[in-house]
């Protein structure tokens, strides 16, 4: 296949199926500036899509135009499907005394998310660092108050995740760190189920097995009828990863239970595997990501962006393979986002050896189809280039289109006070092709992989 320019796009159409050059990228309009506060840093997105297109973006902000004028505040902006926003950023955390931080988002039901995050302090029972959570409207006004997550208060509470269940239910996991020193057991991944009027559902419980080590920085997806599976990185093994940390995932069932035993993720096992992120399909399949610090790929060159696809039965589907393709410079902070019909889009931070933008780092992504197969090369999402960009999030709406947002040391916009957040939004119906220029049909793909001339 020959090479092209990627922000060249040519169209033909063909039985009503639109088809797109080999690493071209459809925009749904330019890169555009999040927040509307724009003193001091705005840090640490989080992204979450509905199904009917409406997504909500939230993060970190060291300080805000609402109450919380006391270190940083949770904020959140709506936006409809075509990418409007919905009205002002508007402050999730109802406390305010000392810090709120590293939000993380789930649509719970259409234009209804939840809001996650760690605080120090809390109005409730937990003056440590506690989780806390907020239900969130459509246009970004939370609808019901903030309310603690944890049940247990001893060490710290952070690193939250949160994940739809079925019917407005849902589940918040996060890190729980004893006290220290403990010896051993130095942090686990504990969980919560909330049903769908926003009350416990059952009592807070332990996910991870392998209590040995850290257990923490986790993820969670839905799966098939109702069920979970949750990811992190751990210190210590179920599995044949006994160098430094691997990467280890467990099912649950909808009322919380565990499914199954404990499963390590990573087929690599030199040196340090940890950031898990993981994404589900309607169907129960999922996509683990994750940054390794080498690979028996291409890239041996510092961290590398690592994935492994699984049945709905957590079984693996294929090996272990390389996200990105530009290897030079380290790649880290990976996120993953699976349409319902299981193609995904991985997103990730990169030094700025051998990407457009030279400037101390940029936002990749990369495409794929449900098998795993690569939908084209990885491209750079930024336009603004200058200062780093970092913590890349990703959502991906039913129709496959999705929208990357990021913080940004500088703003083409208004915030050029530090860092600001940024978004751009892609159209996911396109079909990657070869042979266009000889006319050749043989040589295109529809949007499952497949090909004309099969």
């Amino acid at each position: 296949m020959r090479p092209f320019t990627p922000t060249i796009t040519a169209f033909l159409l063909v039985t009503n199926v639109y088809v797109e050059q080999v690493g071209a990228q459809v925009e749904l309009g330019p890169e555009w500036q999040v927040n509307s506060y724009t003193t001091s840093f705005q840090m640490n997105p989080a992204v979450s899509a509905c199904g009917d297109g409406r997504f909500l973006i939230a993060w970190q902000s060291n300080g805000s135009s609402g109450t919380d004028d006391d270190s940083t505040s949770i904020q959140v902006r709506g936006y409809d499907a075509e990418g409007n926003a919905l009205g002002s950023e508007v402050q999730a955390n109802a406390f305010t005394s000392a810090n709120q931080s590293n939000p993380s988002i789930a649509c719970i039901e259409d234009g209804e998310f939840l809001v996650g995050w760690q605080s120090y302090g809390s109005a409730g029972t937990d003056t440590d660092l506690s989780i806390q959570r907020a239900e969130v409207g459509p246009s970004g006004v939370p609808s019901g108050a903030e309310t603690q997550v944890n049940t247990e208060t001893t060490g710290n509470q952070v690193a939250s995740a949160v994940s739809q269940g079925l019917a407005g239910s849902y589940l918040v996991v996060w890190e729980s760190d004893p006290p220290k020193p403990s010896p051993g057991d130095q942090g686990n991944v504990h969980a919560q189920l909330f049903d769908s009027d926003g009350a416990p559902d059952g009592a807070e419980f332990q996910v991870n097995s392998d209590s040995l080590g850290l257990q923490g920085s986790p993820s969670v997806a839905r799966i098939a009828a109702g069920g979970y599976v949750v990811v992190w990185h751990g210190d210590g093994s179920v599995g044949n990863d006994s160098d430094s940390d691997g990467i280890y995932g467990q099912k649950l069932l909808a009322d919380g239970s565990l499914d199954g035993v404990q499963f390590q993720v990573n087929s690599y096992v030199t040196g340090s595997q940890t950031g898990a992120r993981v994404a589900s399909s309607s169907e129960g399949s999922f996509v683990v990501v994750w940054q390794s610090d080498g690979s028996d790929g291409a890239d041996t060159d510092a961290g590398s962006i690592q994935a492994q696809m699984f049945s709905p039965a957590a079984a693996p589907v294929g090996s272990q393979f390389e996200v990105n393709s530009i290897t030079p410079g380290h790649q880290d902070s990976p996120s993953v986002a699976m349409a319902p019909d299981g193609t995904f889009v991985a997103v990730w931070r990169t030094e700025s050896v051998g990407s457009r933008d030279s400037d101390s780092g940029s936002i990749q992504s990369r495409r794929f189809f449900a098998d795993g197969s690569p939908r084209g090369p990885q491209f750079q999402v930024n336009t603004y280039e200058p200062g780093a960009q970092l913590r890349p999030a990703v959502a991906v709406d039913p129709d496959g289109n999705f929208v990357i947002a990021w913080h940004s040391d500088g703003s083409a916009s208004t915030d050029t006070d530090s860092f600001s957040i940024q978004a751009k939004r892609f159209r996911g119906d396109t079909v990657f092709r070869s042979g266009f220029e000889q006319g050749d049909p043989c040589g295109w793909a529809r949007l499952v992989g497949d090909s004309f001339c099969e």
